[in-house]
């Protein structure tokens, strides 16, 4: 058993919270449980979780996405809100300072994960990820690698080169920063989901996208946090995955 604030705050400073003043929600939401045994980690949010979880006998329940972006809250979230007040589980997220942190990153670890060897971060200064390749890479070898990794087709805009010297990863959704792996030249860049609008603009500047899926591609950084917070303070962890298409 360990004191809530105790992993919280090794949380916040690992994953560098106050470096993200743009992305203010993240950390504790909700208090519950002052003491905490058994951790669920999961990408977003819902109810289906929070019952999972409760039904668990979770403490805590640690989270990619916040719990909510509005202000006031919708009425779905205050019901979701109540559901873990009532049962006294704490709820925590962490949303940019996970996509982008070095060691745990959604990022750093979906590179790894399609076996890219990125030479030196030329996003860095953005906070972002992406660069050079040490080995280049077919864009339909990228394909179907991504095929095997996530169990789904992404959607392939090809409208760079076939052969792949250099990729940028936006996990989640991230189009808005095409242009800064653009500025850099990368030509290709792995992201969850692109926005309508986001299409055109990433085929006027002749760039490849891979979109695996929202979900998809920020599953492998929450789960990566679990194990450490299990490994570092010797409590119980599981992950709840609740699959969405998005």
């Amino acid at each position: 058993m360990v004191e809530r604030e105790k992993i919280i705050d090794f949380l916040d400073k690992y994953l560098e919270i106050d470096k993200w003043p743009d992305d203010p929600i993240n950390g504790l939401s909700v208090s519950g449980q002052d003491n905490i045994e058994r951790i669920i980690t999961a990408v977003s949010p819902s109810l289906e979780l929070f019952k999972r979880a409760d039904s668990k006998k979770a403490d805590l329940i640690i989270c990619h996405h916040p719990l909510n972006y509005e202000d006031p809250s919708p009425d779905y979230v205050r019901r979701r809100i109540s559901f873990l007040k009532d049962r006294k589980i704490n709820y925590a997220n962490y949303h940019l300072p996970l996509d982008f942190n070095q060691n745990v990153g959604n990022a750093v670890l979906t590179a790894k994960e399609f076996g890219l060897n990125i030479k030196t971060n030329k996003l860095e200064e953005r906070g972002f990820f992406g660069g050079d390749l040490l080995d280049s890479v077919s864009l339909a070898g990228l394909k179907k690698k991504a095929e095997l990794i996530y169990g789904q087709k992404p959607f392939v805009l090809a409208s760079g080169p076939e052969e792949v010297v250099s990729v940028a990863i936006f996990t989640g959704s991230g189009g808005s920063h095409f242009e800064d792996a653009f500025k850099v030249g990368i030509t290709t860049v792995i992201i969850g989901q692109i926005n309508e609008w986001e299409y055109q603009a990433a085929k006027e500047m002749g760039l490849n996208i891979l979109a695996c899926g929202h979900y998809n591609t920020e599953k492998v950084g929450i789960k990566a946090l679990g194990k450490l917070v299990a490994k570092e303070f010797n409590v119980a962890e599981e992950f709840i995955d609740i699959p969405n298409p998005i």
